[in-house]
């Protein structure tokens, strides 16, 4: 079945990094990001008023995206395009540098409680992320019923130096109409408008590698499936990255291991599968070809890292 409006899909893995605008949307003038567009009202309703302008919208809900382009289809927008990816992560490392002229980013979840708090886009590489796909001057603008947030986040913003004094206005009257806005407006809540400009522009703005395909050989008699067993009983925590190994599935006939494998960089987390292929020689460890996920230091390290591993389980147990 062929979703309405699939046509103002970007299906980010399968793009060039780093993601330049103008590859999907042509000359369309100055271009505007909204992150996390819930329902889709003020993607909507920004579009329309500005067809001189174009405008990106990240969400990570697969059914927020599929309302959104069902409005894009049913409004006949063609100056938007929607992403199903992380936000933060796609900032930092996917956009183009200095491909934005402003950020929207409307009633976000605060994430309130202390245990939460790594989950709350006021970081300090969320920030950086921004200073590096804003061009000169762009802004970035959220609006939130929450002080706290907002007084976090204004700090956050001063104390890079990417931005200038963010500006806080409370109760501006200006509405957007969004689903949270007018939840927020009945209840009586506080609503408060910030609203910074970028001044300078970070020393290292590093997007992914996309056509790196990492794999590892090793000896034969290094391997067998209890010592991969063995090797991938315990998570491997290395600075800002993490690996886990989880279930390993056998194809016996074909001398064929996958590995359940999750990595986290910097909090950004992907699922996929390493594939481990016994041949006449020696073993081969890579990624497997389905869903092949973005290839961060994490991914590219899960492969080194099980082949390290597999070659010290056969060392130590051979000296037992």
């Amino acid at each position: 079945m062929v979703v309405p409006g699939i046509e103002n899909f970007i299906n980010i893995k399968q793009e060039k990094i780093p993601l330049t605008p103008s590859r999907f949307l042509g000359d369309q003038g100055e271009v505007f990001l909204e992150i996390g567009f819930g329902r889709g009202e003020f993607l909507e309703s920004i579009a329309k008023q500005h067809f001189e302008a174009a405008f990106i919208g990240i969400e990570m809900s697969l059914t927020s995206v599929r309302k959104m382009l069902k409005r894009l289809h049913r409004a006949n927008l063609t100056n938007a395009r929607v992403l199903l990816a992380d936000a933060s992560f796609t900032i930092r490392r996917c956009l183009e540098q200095g491909c934005l002229a402003g950020i929207y980013m409307n009633f976000p979840c605060p994430w309130p409680k202390k245990k939460h708090s790594k989950h709350r886009l006021t970081g300090s590489l969320f920030i950086q992320g921004l200073a590096c796909v804003l061009k000169d001057g762009g802004f970035f603008q959220v609006l939130s019923d929450s002080q706290e947030f907002v007084e976090e986040l204004r700090r956050s913003l001063s104390d890079s130096g990417f931005f200038d004094e963010p500006d806080v206005v409370r109760n501006l009257g200006t509405r957007i109409g969004t689903k949270y806005e007018m939840k927020w407006r009945a209840q009586n809540r506080d609503i408060y408008r910030l609203i910074s400009f970028k001044k300078s522009t970070p020393d290292s703005c590093e997007t992914l590698r996309g056509d790196e395909m990492p794999h590892m050989k090793i000896p034969k008699d290094a391997f067998s499936l209890s010592i991969l067993r063995k090797a991938t009983k315990h998570p491997l925590v290395k600075e800002h990255i993490t690996i886990i190994f989880k279930t390993i599935y056998v194809a016996e006939e074909k001398r064929e291991f996958l590995i359940d494998t999750v990595t986290s960089d910097d909090g950004y987390e992907q699922r996929f599968f390493v594939k481990v292929v016994e041949g006449e020689k020696d073993v081969l460890i890579k990624l497997f070809s389905s869903g092949l996920p973005f290839r961060t230091e994490a991914v590219k390290s899960s492969v080194t890292e099980l082949g390290k591993l597999l070659l010290n389980t056969n060392s130590s147990g051979s000296s037992e």
